[in-house]
């Protein structure tokens, strides 16, 4: 299948990821890109992929020699298998840019400027010095819950503004391109996810999931991870979530995390989240049973 020099990031999302010869090395997950300044295009700097072991790993995209519809192939099988950590100088496409809000000055959309506009997609495409660069953003005009929903326009990079590293640190971003990718997937996926967000994301996507959701991702997590995500949630919510799960953990819960009074400190009643580890231990079950 030919491959493609121009494609949008969340198109991506999923797609299997193949050695030269044509095995199966994992599947992406995220795309890593550079904030450049002033108005120069962002940079693609690699592919998130995930290993069957669930491992994520960073691929460059110099080590991509194509992209078809179904498959991204790969100019050689060894890759580094270090655990991808994201450096402070980079975005990740899917899980930061998507939701958050720009503005734009396209003259042919002249009922968009000056008004805030939601990113759902950005498209890369490769140049003659085999860099990949974002040269157009998708964006929709956001709308009440109740009011239809908007058109989407493809407006060249030059037009958009406040796509930054800065902005995108603000609180308060929407996430329902990320929920759209957790569908379908198992609660222990999901929390294979978070662990990787940054934590501003990962709270947003903790305060937008429904309590029995969020309740089966939490049981997936880490101790460590687990205090923290609940530490960031308001009290009466965590506390709602640690009463969704399995009866038995909510009565572990109950003992080990007591209602905060309201001269107490929000972080009070968090003492301690059974590791996973004790997810069969009769004094700390922790996971769902089906």
């Amino acid at each position: 299948m030919a491959s493609v020099s121009k494609v949008f990031a969340a198109r991506l999302a999923g797609l299997v990821v193949l050695g030269p010869d044509g095995e199966s090395i994992g599947r992406v997950r995220d795309v890593v890109l550079t904030i450049r300044i002033g108005r120069q295009q962002p940079r693609v700097l690699g592919l998130v992929v995930e290993l069957p072991t669930r491992k994520r790993i960073f691929v460059p995209m110099l080590r991509v020699t194509a992209i078809a519809p179904g498959s991204v192939t790969l100019v050689t099988g060894n890759v580094s298998l270090r655990r991808f950590m994201q450096r402070p100088s980079e975005v990740l496409a899917l899980a930061q840019v998507l939701d958050s809000r720009v503005r734009i000055d396209d003259p042919e959309l002249t009922d968009l400027s000056g008004v805030d506009v939601t990113v759902v997609d950005l498209g890369i495409e490769l140049t003659r010095s085999r860099d990949w660069l974002v040269a157009r953003v998708a964006v929709r005009r956001h709308r009440g819950r109740l009011s239809r929903r908007a058109p989407v326009h493809v407006v060249e990079w030059q037009h958009v503004h406040g796509l930054t590293q800065q902005a995108l640190a603000q609180p308060g971003q929407g996430v329902s391109q990320l929920l759209m990718q957790f569908e379908d997937m198992r609660p222990a996926d999901v929390a294979n996810v978070l662990r990787d967000l940054p934590v501003k994301r990962r709270n947003e996507v903790a305060a937008a999931l429904d309590d029995e959701r969020l309740a089966d991702i939490v049981q997936e997590l880490p101790a460590d991870d687990q205090t923290d995500l609940l530490k960031h949630l308001e009290v009466d919510r965590a506390v709602d979530v640690l009463e969704a799960m399995d009866l038995t953990t909510s009565r572990t819960c109950s003992a080990n995390y007591p209602r905060p009074t309201p001269s107490g400190s929000s972080n009070a009643w968090i003492r301690r989240i059974p590791s996973r580890s004790d997810a069969f231990s009769s004094t700390h079950p922790i996971r769902r049973v089906a």
